[in-house]
């Protein structure tokens, strides 16, 4: 039986407080998605967050080359700039899902349309009871 998951992401950037970003879109599947961490350090910052904006093009952080190296510089304020000649980089993005019931418009306004309404159809609800 299909079930409709919500993600969570969540950004620790070193050891400092979390803070949340939408990554992946919502699921409907048969199995609970696995949780997914990424490790990010100075030796695979550019490639690892080159992979992210690949998925999510606005990210509240960016990473630039500077002459002396690295720097890492965040859209808020909630962190300081993090340069890679003056600190470590320590991020961990953790994504977790949740299962959610979600209501009749979230179904029919999710992207696929065929697991939409095979999840309709799991629970009961087909064509002709939608119209009458």
């Amino acid at each position: 039986m299909l079930k409709y998951y919500i993600p969570t992401t969540e950004v620790c950037i070193n050891s400092i407080k979390p803070f949340h970003i939408n990554l992946y879109a919502r699921k409907i599947c048969e199995s609970h998605p696995n949780e997914n961490i990424i490790k990010v350090n100075w030796d695979n910052a550019e490639e690892e967050i080159l992979k992210i904006k690949n998925v999510y093009p606005i990210l509240p952080f960016e990473i630039i080359k500077k002459r002396k190296g690295l720097k890492l510089f965040f859209w808020n304020n909630l962190f300081l700039n993090v340069k890679q000649w003056k600190e470590d980089l320590n991020i961990e993005i953790k994504t977790s899902w949740r299962e959610y019931k979600p209501t009749i418009k979230e179904i029919m306004d999710f992207k696929d349309s065929d697991k939409s309404i095979q999840y309709l159809v799991e629970r009961g609800l087909n064509v002709s009871l939608l119209i009458e």
